[in-house]
């Protein structure tokens, strides 16, 4: 380690750090792991929504008018790649997709889909890898620690010191909870 110009130790702690943050983003979200269940994650929390519709664009329009006017005006969608996928081929009635992309100054692209804006991720699961999951609302409710700097790191030295080996712990106590009176419920979720 004391050779090389990069420091293994930065390098190792971010890394833990990275996959650390996805653990606790799949514990946000789903909270379906054996050893950490999260009654309060996104997909525990959210109310499912059961479409009476049976076309795909009335489906994804029931969705976005079953809120309250008063989530509806802070609502935005968090979908999966399936459902970014079969976003792709929902044309509305006059002709229109009713998903359309925005050219950002940065050279990406940012998402609205029936003019509600859309962020996908990998985090969103479904029930099996290709089921497309969508959740509308406001996620002012939903509390996410997205910052790795509130991590601790305690590197161990003297019990792995005849082995020339050393360790690293790492901590963070903050939770995440998707919060809200069942009486008005922020966020919905359909799996189609």
């Amino acid at each position: 380690m004391k050779l090389g110009k990069v420091s293994l130790t930065d390098l190792i702690i971010d890394l833990m750090k990275k996959e650390y943050l996805k653990k606790e983003i799949d514990y946000m979200f789903n909270g379906t792991n054996d050893k950490a269940i999260n009654t309060g994650s996104l997909l525990n929390k959210a109310k499912v929504f059961t479409p009476t519709q049976t076309e795909p664009v009335k489906i994804i329009k029931e969705l976005k008018n079953t809120p309250s006017t008063n989530v509806i005006n802070k609502a935005r969608w968090i979908v999966n790649k399936a459902a970014i996928q079969y976003a792709e081929d929902l044309t509305l009635p006059n002709g229109e997709p009713a998903l359309k992309t925005i050219d950002r100054e940065d050279g990406g692209v940012s998402y609205m889909l029936l003019g509600f804006p859309l962020d996908f991720t990998d985090a969103v699961k479904g029930s099996n890898d290709s089921a497309a999951v969508f959740y509308f609302g406001d996620f002012s409710s939903f509390k996410i620690h997205e910052n790795s700097a509130g991590l601790e790191i305690e590197t161990i030295t003297g019990m792995y010191a005849h082995l020339n080996e050393f360790a690293f712990k790492l901590y963070n106590l903050i939770d995440g909870k998707l919060i809200y009176s069942p009486v008005e419920p922020t966020v919905y979720r359909l799996e189609v």
